[in-house]
């Protein structure tokens, strides 16, 4: 049975003056084996994220606390504990659309790739996301398979079935990240997205969504 959790951060200055977010987190599964990935990956997402705002690796604690755990980020500046508990807590918004033909209304517009229409399968359906490729050899190419649950299958089989030929597009928070052709007979509970130029890029992309899909941030101020 799934369990809801939530992820609550608060912002400490330690006695230097140096800026701590620390960040209880907790999942919306209770697999043992599910959170294991997710720990390592929810490390991830923060380096991540924290080196691109100060271009530099933070200081990452982390301790388990019973049913939880908790994250101690250490941080160069207050201004970027702020803007990674904001970027934490903002929902990841993953919306797969077609790309318009002509007369359709379009949903949204990419600069480089034109105008798409949103289809009925978004993050909600989405069971799992993982990197497959040679995790050893960071070259040549690498895939990323995402597992839908049973309602997000269905609605994958008809737009496969409606639309065989034509572009989607996979956006997560605005952003296109995938552009793929609809192949026909290509129905299951598994999308799969080839041609990533490497292993890492697959593993980031993956962790970003599932760590999006299986925690909510709740910033305790």
């Amino acid at each position: 049975m799934k369990k809801l959790f939530l992820i609550s951060s608060f912002l400490l200055l330690s006695a230097c003056g140096e800026p701590t977010l620390v960040l209880d987190v907790e999942y919306f599964t209770d697999e043992p084996e599910l959170l294991d990935i997710l720990e390592t990956a929810t490390e991830n997402v923060i380096e991540r994220m924290a080196f691109a705002i100060e271009n530099q690796v933070p200081d990452i604690e982390v301790k388990n606390k019973g049913d939880k755990l908790r994250f101690t980020v250490g941080l160069m500046h207050k201004a970027t504990a702020d803007q990674l508990a904001e970027s934490l807590a903002r929902p990841l918004d993953v919306v797969f659309a077609l790309q318009a033909e002509e007369g359709d209304t379009p949903d949204i517009t990419n600069e480089n790739y034109g105008d798409f229409v949103k289809t009925d399968l978004a993050g909600e359906h989405i069971q799992w996301v993982s990197a497959e490729g040679r995790e050893s050899e960071d070259s040549g190419e690498a895939n990323v398979a995402i597992s839908l649950k049973e309602d997000g299958s269905k609605i994958w089989s008809d737009i496969v079935e409606s639309n065989a030929g034509r572009k989607t597009g996979l956006f997560v928070r605005g952003g296109l990240v995938s552009l793929t052709t609809v192949k026909e007979g290509g129905t299951g509970s598994t999308i799969y997205i080839s041609g990533i130029p490497s292993f890492t890029l697959a593993r980031i992309f993956s962790e970003d969504i599932v760590v999006g899909t299986y925690a909510k941030f709740k910033v305790v101020k």
